[in-house]
């Protein structure tokens, strides 16, 4: 009896391991069919250095839209996904999980996971393009590449090094203060984002959370906003950006800008910081920590 129970555990144990180098071969074939699949990066392109004051250009528009209050009711913080549900909107996101057994999420199988030392951490799925940021971590986003519709070309990788930190640091603050790529969205060839650090502004000296508008033809950048502008979601309205920021603290309020020169058109004070700025038709839907406005084009 003794000597059946012993062989009975051996072709156990020996189909056990069959089974293991099996999955270990079925996922050595699943990494290098992906990686097969995967596109090339291009060169990177390094985006010049920031004016972290804020450049922007003279406002010849006299058409802007602005903002008028609607709605301002309180929510109970944690209902987001109610909030999303309830207004039948959505970020236009893939889903990118970083986790200890790899990168999870719904990204398509061209894109790669990887540069050098930096993974994927965040995607957009547009009707014109795709864009991906990649970073040591997801509060590090240094480099963004932008891919054409259907994801077989990637058509730009830019590189941010030069925005990543404020010329003035408070002491002690430095580990802190990394101005990571933060949203982005691509209009014709124009690219606009935003850069910001998850900290009190006066740890960068006050010069933190801006968009800049850069043109993908030339790599220059046409203008950036003044500091303090953007650390929610942004979204590109008529001939307007619309976008909010704020900080335990701080002042909190939503902008109205001038999307081709980036100056201030409206200025609304909010009680607590935007997270999401979104628009929905002629409406503009903003959330913030425990307050949802919403508002109309005048």
């Amino acid at each position: 009896m003794k000597k059946i129970y012993v062989k009975m555990v051996l072709i156990f144990l020996c189909l056990s391991c069959q089974n293991i180098n099996e999955k270990k071969e079925s996922n050595k074939q699943e990494i290098t069919r992906n990686l097969k699949d995967q596109l090339e990066f291009p060169t990177k392109v390094l985006i010049q250095k920031p004016n972290f004051e804020g450049n922007v250009l003279t406002s010849e528009s006299n058409n802007l839209s602005t903002l008028k209050l609607v709605s301002k009711k309180q929510n109970q913080i944690i209902d987001d996904e109610d909030w999303f549900n309830n207004n039948h909107i959505s970020l236009p996101l893939y889903t990118v999980f970083n986790g200890k057994r790899g990168i999870k999420g719904n990204l398509p199988k061209t894109i790669p996971i990887k540069f050098k030392n930096n993974k994927i951490s965040k995607g957009f799925k547009y009707n014109n393009c795709n864009i991906y940021f990649f970073g040591m971590d997801f509060s590090s986003q240094r480099f963004a590449i932008i891919t054409n519709e259907k994801n077989t070309k990637i058509e730009h990788f830019l590189d941010f090094k030069n925005f990543n930190y404020s010329p003035k640091i408070l002491e002690g603050k430095e580990k802190f203060v990394f101005q990571s790529i933060q949203w982005a969205v691509k209009e014709s060839n124009i690219l606009f984002i935003s850069h910001g650090h998850s900290t009190y502004a006066k740890y960068s000296n006050g010069k933190n959370a801006y968009i800049s508008a850069i043109d993908l033809e030339t790599s220059k950048i046409l203008w950036t906003t003044e500091p303090l502008t953007c650390n929610s979601t942004f979204t590109l309205a008529n001939n307007s950006i619309i976008c909010g920021y704020g900080f335990t603290d701080e002042s909190d309020y939503l902008f109205v800008l001038d999307k081709n020169t980036g100056s201030r058109i409206q200025k609304i004070k909010l009680d607590k910081g935007p997270s999401y700025v979104i628009q929905k038709e002629n409406r503009i839907l903003v959330r913030t920590y425990d307050q949802d406005y919403e508002f109309v084009f005048k």
